[in-house]
């Protein structure tokens, strides 16, 4: 089982980091250095890159060496992945040596022992890289190799910069690596990096869509503990945030800035649900509210563009030029977008990726628990579910009271509620018949559709107000828009008077 995590570096970088006081009491034996090139093999048809695996044959010096990598999983930048390796006599994959290394039930072997795929199989990228490699051991007895990377990927005419630096932890506890790379972070300003050499490579063939990830379902069994449930719930969650972090980064769409701001939404309602049983630490609380306002301002911005706005000009005189104000509008929008990226692409969120995920794998929570939160945890979770999801309705409720006649301030606030009430029935839905749910929740999805496209338009009356007041030219189409806004928004006053009705006849699932 490898387990590694890939940094991004300058050369700048590269050099700061070998060069690093930290590291000189860690170093076992002086750092060497390896000049590495590696081919990657796969069908004509990438059948290895559809099933998340990457084979390739490295040259060191004379030798040569096969390894098949799985796809394996991914958090905060740690790949936890199976490994198989072995000499070969050239520089070409050797199957049937792979077949004889590979456990006869795992699915890499099923397509091993198809007959025609070591002919069917042929270069498709190489790596050229010159590798400086620290083995460092720690007190305790941890053992990482650190390994600097400069170099190339080629692909036919195209081609990539290779810089990039890996800690492979080979002996000890896995919440070293993290611990390292915090260390080196904070030390040299970097980045985590979410692919690997084998991705990127294939990148250069065929190129990656970056498309947004939506939330994959909860699976709770009645079974499990409060806690269980707990750390299922969180690790869904984090997955959704961090499967979208490259999609905010290099793609132009979108939806993978509203995905991960989902993600850290249901992360925050998931923390909610379960304190005081469980404290999460308000230094990280303070960071998820950091990044959680980037993604947001980039966010409320591309829905006034792109959706409160549209249709709002109209039926507007045929003299009423409202472009300026639209050009400046999507210009901020295109300022906020950029600024989400950079924090999603900065040291800061590494390192606050890697401190969630180390409080959550090291069930850090435990630490201070008393008997009395200790027995709350191991409760079934079925029991606890009910509880919550009656709580939150009955704050629901509470806070809806007269919903439909609501100041802008109050309804958001039942907005909130409503939204916390959806995240924890989604968590919890595995744990009910689908009968016993449908129907509250399609309810409660409308309520809170509507009242999630009544806090668009309140932002976007904010956001234009803002506008005005600091751009001239947009202060006239501003006002109109602010007036039509409001129109559509009082115009669906009946509607919300009747999803509320419909909603105040429904009790909590049991």
């Amino acid at each position: 089982m490898e387990r590694e995590i890939k940094l991004q570096a300058s050369k700048d970088q590269l050099k700061q980091i070998r060069l690093l006081p930290m590291l000189v009491p860690l170093l076992e034996v002086p750092p060497r250095t390896e000049h590495l090139v590696s081919t990657y093999f796969d069908t004509q048809d990438l059948i290895f890159h559809e099933l998340g695996l990457a084979l390739r044959v490295r040259a060191i010096g004379e030798a040569f060496v096969q390894t098949l990598k799985t796809e394996g999983s991914t958090r905060a930048g740690m790949y936890v992945r199976e490994e198989y390796e072995t000499p070969v006599d050239a520089n070409a994959p050797d199957i049937k040596l792979l077949r004889n290394c590979i456990p006869k039930k795992s699915p890499v072997a099923r397509l091993l022992a198809m007959t025609d795929v070591g002919t069917a199989l042929v270069p498709r990228f190489t790596t050229t890289v010159k590798r400086i490699v620290l083995s460092l051991r720690f007190p305790d007895g941890d053992e990482v190799e650190l390994a600097l990377d400069d170099g190339v990927i080629e692909s036919g005419s195209s081609s990539e910069v290779l810089q990039e630096i890996e800690l492979e932890l080979k002996n000890g506890k896995p919440d070293r690596l993290y611990h390292l790379a915090l260390d080196l972070l904070r030390a040299v300003p970097m980045r985590i990096t979410t692919l690997s050499k084998g991705e990127r490579g294939y990148n250069l063939i065929r190129p990656m869509s970056h498309a947004a990830t939506g939330a994959e379902p909860v699976e709770l069994r009645k079974k499990d503990t409060v806690e269980a449930a707990f750390e299922c719930i969180v690790q869904n969650c984090l997955a959704q945030i961090q499967s979208n972090e490259l999609g905010v980064i290099k793609s132009a769409d979108a939806e993978p800035v509203h995905q991960m701001r989902v993600g850290i939404r249901r992360l925050r309602s998931a923390l909610d649900l379960v304190e005081p049983l469980i404290i999460f630490p308000v230094s990280l609380e303070v960071e998820l509210k950091w990044i959680a306002g980037k993604l947001g301002a980039a966010r409320d911005w591309e829905v006034l563009v792109t959706s409160s706005l549209s249709g709002t000009f109209g039926d507007a005189h045929s003299d009423f030029d409202a472009q300026a104000m639209i050009g400046i509008a999507k210009e901020t929008a295109r300022q906020h977008r950029t600024e989400a990226a950079a924090a999603v692409n900065c040291t800061r969120y590494a390192c606050l990726i890697i401190e969630v995920t180390r409080w959550f794998e090291q069930s850090q929570w435990r630490e201070g628990l008393d008997e009395e939160r200790r027995d709350s945890l191991s409760r079934p979770v079925s029991e606890f579910a009910a509880e919550a999801l009656h709580e939150r309705h009955r704050k629901l409720m509470k806070r809806g009271r007269h919903l439909p006649d609501l100041d802008p301030k109050t309804r958001h606030r039942a907005r909130i509620a409503a939204k916390k009430l959806r995240y924890a029935m989604e968590f919890f839905a595995t744990l009910y018949e689908k009968k016993t749910l449908r129907n509250y929740a399609e309810t409660l999805t409308q309520l809170q559709d509507d009242l999630g496209w009544r806090n668009d338009l309140a932002v976007a009356d904010r956001l234009l107000r803002d506008l005005a007041a600091t751009e001239p030219d947009a202060v006239v189409s501003a006002a109109y828009a602010r007036g039509f806004l409001a129109s559509s928004m009082a115009e669906d006053y009946g509607k919300l008077k009747m999803l509320w009705s419909e909603f105040k006849r429904l009790s909590a699932p049991k």
